[in-house]
């Protein structure tokens, strides 16, 4: 194995943890103790330190230098420099379980609907330039990066005129007087491919927006009945909390401040079906968004002025029909994107069969996943970076088109909080409030 095979190979290890001597999770960490410097390499000499061993890797340098800020350093500077690292992380992930890691937001049939849907977009953004939209001051410029909550495809089926089924967010946005929407957010994109092609950068050159929306992660986590890799198999007998890791995060959620939203009882529920797995997936999504905010605030001083906003969606449903029993267009849309196989399928085929289970789980891991985000908001590193939290925003089943999409008017009232945190930004210049 030559040098440069070995350091990815340890960089691989090191965000999976399994470089033992050394231990981070995202639940763990000190984001204002992590040294963040531009444009910076990963420390040659810090790596030599993980060595291989018969069992793998092992580190042999001080508790200090291997503290997990330092991990979170070196991680950041080496994926900054080599995002395909983070495919071959998240593969290893799923290695084995016959789930395919590809997004297929550019491809078939959704890749020709993410294409048009989003070419209209943008010729209604460059006619709003045109005609001199800039001038007034009042106005915002917005790049979109992320997935099917800011473009929903329409979708045109045989004998069912052409209909956009869902305003998502950037419907409800692009249609306001002041706000001029740029769109390269595409329906069932990945986050690590978003990182991996760097598109954002240069459209950040090119579009110049005021503001900058990122929504991420949720087809990492259920696309392709991924979520299998992140749930127990049911056994006779209901699974127990028995991983360490897990009972500390449980204790850190139960002695905690805490979402208005936090049931304990469903959170103690959903969090013994789920397994270590799906921390260290949620591990990658960290690493990958602190990165990302490095790449556009640490790396150059061309964006200082930009605002961030994510988001991190709502309680999640398992479903294999949202519809109405009124709608028929309704169900053969849901055939056709393929409600059911996110969520449902894959739970149902690892022998989960309880609503009630169903429902915690995913209850737990769009908890975990807006909790993680709500670190990027409040630290003090990336002060123009604000997080919508959606939790609790669908009421229920009703306020759902599928599985993972809201209805039109419960995405009306997603996009009402971006709005008003962009109106907050520009009026002030700062974000005064960093999660709404």
């Amino acid at each position: 194995m030559n040098e440069i095979t070995q350091l990815a190979e340890k960089i691989k290890a090191l965000l999976l943890n399994k470089v033992t001597g050394l231990r981070w999770n995202y639940f763990d960490i000190q984001i204002e103790a992590i040294p963040l410097n531009a444009n910076e390499l990963p420390t040659v000499d810090w790596f030599q330190q993980i060595v291989p061993t018969s069992a793998g890797w092992q580190w042999i340098g001080s508790a200090e230098a291997g503290s997990s800020s330092e991990i979170m350093r070196q991680l950041i500077n080496a994926i900054n420099q080599q995002p395909k690292l983070m495919f071959d992380a998240i593969e290893e992930i799923y290695r084995g379980k016959d789930i395919e890691n590809e997004s297929d937001a550019g491809e078939g049939t959704m890749g020709s609907l993410n294409r048009r849907n989003s070419e209209w977009r943008n010729e209604h953004f460059h006619k709003k330039i045109k005609e001199g939209f800039r001038e007034n001051k009042d106005n915002m410029v917005v790049l979109a990066e992320g997935d099917s909550w800011f473009l929903f495809p329409e979708i045109s089926l045989p004998h069912i005129p052409i209909k956009d089924f869902v305003k998502d967010i950037g419907d409800h946005l692009s249609a306001r007087e002041d706000v001029a929407w740029y769109n390269i957010a595409y329906a069932g994109d990945w986050l690590s491919n978003m990182l991996y092609e760097g598109r954002y950068i240069l459209e950040l050159d090119m579009v110049e927006p005021h503001v900058f929306l990122i929504s991420g992660g949720g087809n990492d986590m259920v696309g392709g009945k991924r979520i299998k890799n992140f749930v127990k198999a049911a056994q006779p007998e209901a699974p127990t909390m028995d991983s360490t890791l897990l009972q500390q995060l449980h204790s850190i959620r139960k002695t905690g401040e805490n979402h208005a939203t936090f049931d304990p009882a469903k959170y103690e529920l959903g969090l013994s079906w789920i397994n270590e797995r799906f921390i260290c997936f949620l591990n990658c999504i960290y690493i990958q968004y602190i990165s990302l905010f490095v790449r556009v605030y640490k790396n150059t001083d061309k964006f200082k002025d930009l605002l961030t906003i994510t988001q991190g969606y709502d309680y999640a449903i398992p479903s294999h029909d949202n519809t109405r029993f009124t709608e028929l267009a309704h169900k053969a849309v849901n055939l056709f994107v393929g409600n059911g196989k996110w969520l449902i399928e894959p739970m149902e085929e690892k022998g989960i069969r309880k609503a009630e289970v169903q429902q915690a789980i995913m209850y737990v891991m769009i908890y975990e996943f807006n909790e993680l985000m709500l670190d990027f908001a409040r630290t003090k590193r990336f002060p123009n970076v604000a997080h919508i939290d959606s939790r609790g925003i669908a009421r229920s089943k009703d306020d759902w088109f599928d599985e993972l999409h809201l209805e039109s008017e419960v995405f009306q009232k997603v996009a009402d909080k971006f709005y008003a945190c962009m109106k907050h930004f520009k009026q002030n210049g700062k974000l005064d409030q960093s999660v709404w």
